[in-house]
């Protein structure tokens, strides 16, 4: 007499356990494509985080230059008084913009920089450094400051 149980037993796996793991693998493919590529995917967050990190370097080469010009002119108006270049209080701004157009380290970032005076140019300068990839910061100088305001990540939809 023949053990059926025994032959049942060494046949392996079936057809069916076969097709719930390939649409087990299916699914999870699926899943792991999606957390990639979607909008708030990782690969989407990377993109942004790298413009934000190009942003932030920009602002703080931005504040740097403004720092040395700042400490240049208190330089020539109380120390160097007599051989220094005594540029006027009114004057700082347009020389702290000219030095952040001017810079060489902010190009090489793939950043250029576009100077737009407001209607008394002593008062204040807006500048946009703008990326490659259509990222931007708008910094305003005023009083011999720096400061931030608008930001985009990623392509400019108005260009």
């Amino acid at each position: 007499m023949k053990d059926t149980k025994t032959n049942r037993d060494e046949r392996g796996i079936t057809l069916i356990a076969l097709v719930i793991t390939i649409i087990v693998l299916i699914i999870l493919a699926g899943v792991s494509i999606t957390m990639l590529s979607s909008d708030k995917g990782v690969l989407t967050r990377t993109g942004e985080a790298i413009a934000r990190q190009q942003i932030g370097v920009a602002e703080d080469k931005c504040v740097i230059l403004a720092s040395e010009v700042v400490e240049q002119y208190y330089y020539d108006v109380y120390v160097n008084t007599t051989s220094g270049t005594q540029f006027s209080a009114n004057d700082l701004n347009g020389k702290i913009a000219a030095a952040i157009v001017a810079d060489e380290e902010i190009p090489t970032l793939g950043v250029t920089a576009a100077a737009k005076t407001n209607t008394d140019p002593a008062a204040s300068i807006v500048l946009t450094l703008t990326y490659t990839d259509g990222s931007y910061v708008e910094a305003t100088v005023a009083n011999g400051k720096v400061t931030f305001g608008a930001f985009h990540l990623g392509p400019d939809a108005a260009g």
